[in-house]
């Protein structure tokens, strides 16, 4: 996305800034699925797992297509093998898959949400890995097998958020990346972005656009220096203030009182 086109439409969970993390995981990610292999990136909440993936989704062959799974508390297999269900279609026989001639990536979000039950079991993630090691599942009503080929799968999992394991016979399977909180110049890459094109959309002047660092520090300064004593109210503020209040600036005088506001309140 262009720099330029930052405007208030835009949703910043359509904002993918290619930060040094980003690209080396993207260009890892893509030699290990060009070959069939599966994927598991595994951080914590905020760390741009999900938006990492589907961004390189949006750009990929034409011969390939994605279908996202987003898993919660609630998911059961039942409910899942529908999901996975929905993008194939009948090759021959007991055969599925996707369309001809196309290979299809699921992307599983939150693998490891699903309730753990009484033995440790995640019923949807069993019926998962048993497509990785067997290449099938079976139909719920009339309980024959259905092969399903050409699939593979991408995930990320919250290791703080559900069960802190899933099951090492299904991770077996994928190549795993931990994905850490962005470091201090990343998050000066990712923010000078969000600025340097909400300013240029609505025409600040020169010397507003040249504070755009001393901003985003001078937020950073401020955040770190309250997040000892009130973690969840500095995390809060800091959230608020680029998702929020950004948007809403559109002139000198609302910078200044947007930027003060969530950070002193």
């Amino acid at each position: 996305m262009r720099l330029a086109s930052l405007g208030a439409d835009v949703s910043f969970a359509n904002i993918v800034v290619p930060t040094v993390d980003l690209v080396r995981l993207t260009s890892l990610a893509d030699v290990l699925i060009s070959q069939r292999r599966h994927v598991l990136f595994v951080g914590g909440a905020g760390t741009g797992k999900t938006a990492m993936v589907k961004e390189y989704l949006r750009n990929i062959e034409d011969n390939m297509m994605s279908a996202t799974i987003n898993m919660n508390y609630y998911t059961d297999s039942y409910s899942i093998q529908q999901q996975l269900e929905q993008p194939i279609d009948k090759r021959s026989g007991k055969t599925y898959g996707p369309p001809v001639a196309k290979k299809l990536i699921y992307f599983v979000d939150d693998l490891n949400m699903a309730q753990v039950e009484t033995y440790g079991t995640q019923t949807p993630i069993e019926l998962i890995r048993q497509h990785m090691d067997y290449s099938h599942w079976y139909d719920i009503g009339k309980l024959n097998l259905k092969t399903v080929i050409k699939c593979q799968y991408v995930s990320a999992m919250n290791p703080t958020a559900g069960s802190f394991l899933i099951n090492p016979r299904l991770q077996r399977w994928f190549t795993a990346f931990g994905i850490s909180a962005p470091n201090e110049a990343s998050i000066l890459t990712i923010f000078s972005t969000f600025l340097n094109g909400h300013f240029e959309t609505y025409g600040f002047e020169k010397k507003i656009t040249d504070l755009t660092e001393d901003i985003i520090k001078g937020t950073l300064a401020i955040h770190n220096a309250v997040a000892g004593t009130f973690r969840k109210v500095s995390e809060r503020s800091v959230r608020a203030f680029w998702k929020t209040s950004i948007l809403a600036m559109k002139c000198a005088k609302w910078l200044q009182t947007q930027w003060l506001h969530p950070l002193l309140s």
